[in-house]
């Protein structure tokens, strides 16, 4: 009988705990469920110090560990985890919000009268402007497109721009220092044909 391949895939947990376990010494005190907990407090922003008080695990060899890479592995997964799960609650409270929003928008705020009674008033049109200005342009930035449009202009193009410029002033009449004092003040209109004299 020839030798069969077992393919056996971990689960994320796993992968986790078999890390853990490969890199601690078991003892009494310290169980790889142990140094997970005391992983997972670090992760979410425990100090590593108050982690170990809280679970009877020595600084020392905390400090130890996190030398090794398993340890920087481990955190990382676990953040990853952490991540993930923010993420699906930022996902629902995203998805509430926007329902709340099309809610009024169709059905217009609530609003409470004098006798107590509740109504729905209509959005004003300033409100809904601006909801729809802000849903175009957080959709805009999840399709990867720009929120604002600007002119960009190359540094050839301001060069180019910048020799036209001097070009004009360089063909311009010239007229002299009275004329232009008379011109500033306002007392003498400058003419092309005054100029040209």
């Amino acid at each position: 009988m020839a030798d069969e391949k077992v393919l056996v895939t971990l689960s994320k947990d796993d992968e986790l705990m078999l890390l853990v376990e490969q890199h601690t010494h078991r003892t009494k005190a310290k169980t790889p469920k142990l140094v997970l907990k005391m992983l997972a407090l670090v992760a979410n922003g425990v100090p590593r110090s108050t982690a170990c008080r809280l679970l009877g695990i020595k600084e020392r060899t905390a400090e130890r560990w996190a030398t090794y890479p398993w340890y920087k592995q481990a955190l990382t997964q676990i953040r990853s985890r952490i991540d993930d799960a923010l993420d699906c609650t930022y996902t629902k409270v995203i998805t509430k919000a926007q329902e709340a929003v099309l809610d009024r928008l169709e059905a217009g705020d609530h609003q409470v009268m004098r006798d107590g009674s509740i109504i729905r008033k209509p959005v004003s049109a300033k409100d809904a402007a601006i909801v729809a200005s802000i849903s175009f342009d957080k959709r805009s930035l999840l399709r990867g497109k720009p929120t604002a449009i600007s002119e960009s202009k190359t540094t050839s193009d301001r060069l180019e721009e910048l020799k036209e410029r001097f070009s004009s002033f360089a063909n311009a009449t010239e007229i002299d220092d009275a004329e232009y004092e008379q011109v500033e003040q306002g007392t003498t209109e400058y003419t092309e044909e005054q100029g040209s004299e």
